[in-house]
């Protein structure tokens, strides 16, 4: 919403009828709504705002319930993400429900496709590399996989298991 508009519900604000209030609004929106109503010209349009709330991130284990309910509501009677898909849910969505609900989403697609009853974090890293290959920077500050790296990852991990067994070297250790 621009601030023009802001203006005009501003004035629309000020129509009553002998002591009773015409119009109340309900603004709902992003962070960056704050932002804007904090800029000086709206300042006549901040002080109408009689009630407000910021819905804060999520923590850990809210996120996992959070998930868990909506998978209920949904009508799913089983656990779908195992908990290491919630945590890296959590990690990648800073507990923010809108990338929760988004990455979720996405987890179920890539589940779906690949034939998976269950999530596990290695589902939420390869939705998270598909989603990195944008120009978007979603995950800024995050670690995120290559795509395949869990799978070249696993290999290596053979690799080094049958060097260890065959000649006793570590290449872990190399590192």
């Amino acid at each position: 919403m621009d601030i023009q508009t802001l203006e005009e519900l501003r004035l629309l604000s000020n129509i009553n009828v002998s002591q009773d209030i015409m119009l109340q609004l309900l603004l709902v929106g992003q962070p960056e709504l704050v932002e804007k109503l904090n800029r000086p010209e709206l300042v006549q349009f901040s002080q109408r705002i009689s009630i407000e709330y910021h819905l804060q991130p999520l923590n850990y284990k809210e996120t996992g319930q959070y998930i868990h309910y909506r998978l209920k509501v949904a009508g799913s009677k089983d656990i779908i993400f195992h908990p290491s898909a919630c945590a890296a849910l959590y990690y990648y969505s800073g507990g923010i429900p809108r990338l929760i609900n988004n990455l979720g989403d996405l987890a179920l697609v890539f589940a779906f496709a690949a034939d998976k009853k269950k999530i596990n974090w290695k589902v939420i890293v390869d939705v998270v590399s598909e989603r990195t290959t944008g120009g978007i920077k979603r995950f800024e500050g995050k670690v995120c996989l290559t795509p395949n790296i869990i799978e070249r990852a696993a290999e290596a991990e053979k690799l080094r298991r049958a060097l260890i067994t065959e000649t006793g070297v570590d290449t872990s250790k190399d590192l």
